[in-house]
């Protein structure tokens, strides 16, 4: 059976108008998985009505990195937030998520921290390896 994935920011509005066949490309599963991943990333709990454990862990402690606590335990909460996250994602298997975290050279010490999410696994109906890298600023944060 042959699955459709449509493009992140998915748009309503062309179903609606009668552009969907035409119009919209099927991604392939992998760049599917990566715009789910992308949009775990980008929601806070509870945000999602029909779902309020969907999302990640990062909103929760953004500001207080590394102000109130420490850098390393801050590192595994997030960790583990988005491998609690992908716990329900079924065309994974093997997941792993690393998270990598340098100062932005010239910010003041409070100021901005890049990280990298990185998300690894096994693509189960594909049968090869899965590599997800996302860079964030944190402090306001943003992504690249």
């Amino acid at each position: 059976m042959t699955r459709s994935y449509y493009q992140f920011p998915f748009e309503p509005g062309k179903i609606t108008n009668g552009e969907f066949h035409s119009k919209w490309n099927a991604l392939e599963e992998e760049n599917a998985i990566k715009d789910y991943i992308y949009l775990i990333l980008i929601t806070r709990f509870k945000e999602l009505r029909s779902s309020r454990k969907f999302g990640c862990g990062i909103w929760e402690t953004e500001l207080e990195i590394p102000k109130k606590i420490e850098v390393n335990t801050w590192i595994n909460q997030i960790k583990q937030s988005l491998t609690d996250s992908l716990h329900h994602e079924m065309r994974l298997s093997e997941i792993k998520v690393d998270i990598e975290i340098e100062k932005i050279v010239g910010a003041k010490p409070d100021d901005y921290r890049k990280i990298d999410v990185i998300v690894s696994g096994y693509m189960n109906n594909l049968q090869r390896k899965f590599k997800f890298r996302r860079t964030m600023i944190l402090n306001p944060l943003s992504f690249r």
